[in-house]
């Protein structure tokens, strides 16, 4: 399966991913904040990373930001899921560069089949798949 990197300030929603994920057979990686999630995306690169919107440090755009502009990461297919539920938020979200945006709380089968989606678009190369 694939490699997933979770960047969430929510200790209990870090918890409930990292359980889903796992179960449907992912490796899982967490980060607690926007720098750790982009020091984390730098030293191990992931297939996907699941990125809430809101946190401390450093939030999830200008994480997206970061990671499209550095040339280890800038391929790394990205999901922001965060309760910010306004359609300027998913237009931000994807203008600063993720691939998908999805409102918690989430379904998760909805969640699960997304990542599979992103994993094997990045898995392919498929690279059309972001926004920016």
């Amino acid at each position: 399966m694939a490699f997933v990197l979770v960047g969430d300030d929510d200790p209990d929603t870090r918890t409930v991913l990292r359980m889903l994920l796992t179960r449907a057979g992912h490796e899982v990686m967490l980060a607690c904040d926007g720098p750790d999630t982009v020091a984390a995306a730098r030293h191990r690169p992931p297939d996907v990373l699941l990125l809430d919107r809101a946190m401390p440090g450093m939030d999830g755009y200008q994480v997206c930001r970061m990671l499209r502009a550095h040339p280890s990461t800038r391929t790394v297919a990205i999901m922001l899921v965060s309760a910010m539920s306004h359609y300027a938020d998913v237009d931000d979200g994807l203008a600063a560069g993720a691939d998908d945006y999805l409102f918690k709380p989430f379904n998760n089968q909805d969640l699960l089949a997304r990542v599979r989606a992103l994993a094997s678009a990045a898995s392919t190369g498929d690279e059309s798949r972001h926004a920016v």
